[in-house]
């Protein structure tokens, strides 16, 4: 038997020692899942947690042959997509226009179009590195300091010497060119 499929027969059999193995080895992982789609760091640590709590309480439900970073990988698209819906209600209807709101709405959709056999197969760091870097130089350079670096667009027009409504627009179409990219994978 394989050493994935030993831990889980432990685990299906109530092993904490085993769940402890599998948390070691697979909670950063989730983290780091996580935190490219929830912009706050609490609800990354919620969905990490949720996971692993859900997990446990599936245990006895796992197939022996289960590979356990799909299942846990599963878990955390559908805990993603979750805090993502409450985080866009939240935003509510008067922001609808905002940056947050449709950042939100694009991680929903590219969450959603993961399918299972995918979430194994990729290292996300590295799609959306790709992603980004297909982005025209001026957009990338804008949505980089928007998105990453958290500048906001009053400053980054200042440096740019641009218009807030230029920063504004190349994020906008930013995030298009993304969901389109992300669409594929």
């Amino acid at each position: 038997m394989e050493p994935e499929n030993l831990l889980v027969n432990d685990l299906r059999k109530g092993s904490i020692q085993a769940f402890e193995k599998i948390y070691d080895l697979y909670s950063l992982r989730i983290e780091r899942f996580a935190s490219h789609y929830l912009p706050d760091k609490g609800d990354v640590d919620d969905v990490v947690q949720i996971v692993f709590i859900t997990l446990w309480e599936k245990r006895e439900t796992l197939r022996t042959e289960c590979m356990i970073i799909n299942f846990l990988l599963v878990l955390t698209r559908n805990q993603c997509i979750s805090k993502l819906r409450e985080y866009k209600v939240r935003l509510g209807y008067s922001k609808r226009k905002s940056e947050e709101y449709k950042l939100a709405l694009l991680n929903i959709y590219s969450l959603k179009q993961l399918h299972e056999e995918k979430l194994l197969n990729f290292d996300i760091d590295e799609i959306i590195e790709k992603a980004i870097d297909s982005l025209p130089e001026k957009y990338k350079e804008v949505f980089i300091k928007s998105k990453v670096e958290g500048f906001k667009y009053k400053e980054i027009a200042e440096a740019l010497k641009i218009s807030e409504k230029t920063v504004e627009k190349r994020i906008t179409l930013s995030l298009q060119a993304l969901r389109s990219r992300l669409k594929k994978i």
